[in-house]
């Protein structure tokens, strides 16, 4: 549990870590899924840093966000390439 004491940041910080799994396995991933993970992360990571300040989170998760919004991004722009050039979509 968050300083904060709700759950609300705690269950952000699970969904992320499960979504990160989600792209850890991007090339085994359904294209659909992966766009869907992807925005779920934009999502949550905006309202975090939206309403949350650093000192409230470990570094730990502090790493994860970054981690995760990485691996989003590179997805994400890897799909949009695969799919400019007409391949099928495969993560490397």
């Amino acid at each position: 549990m968050h300083k904060t004491s709700t759950t609300t940041l705690s269950d952000s910080i699970d969904r992320l870590r499960e979504w990160d799994s989600v792209l850890s396995e991007a090339s085994w991933t359904p294209v659909e899924i992966l766009l869907d993970t992807c925005a779920k992360i934009t999502v949550i990571i905006s309202l975090i840093t939206e309403s949350t300040t650093d000192d409230m989170f470990s570094a730990e998760e502090i790493d994860l966000m970054f981690s995760v919004t990485r691996k989003a991004e590179e997805v994400s722009h890897d799909i949009l390439l695969s799919q400019q050039e007409g391949d099928s979509y495969e993560y490397e």
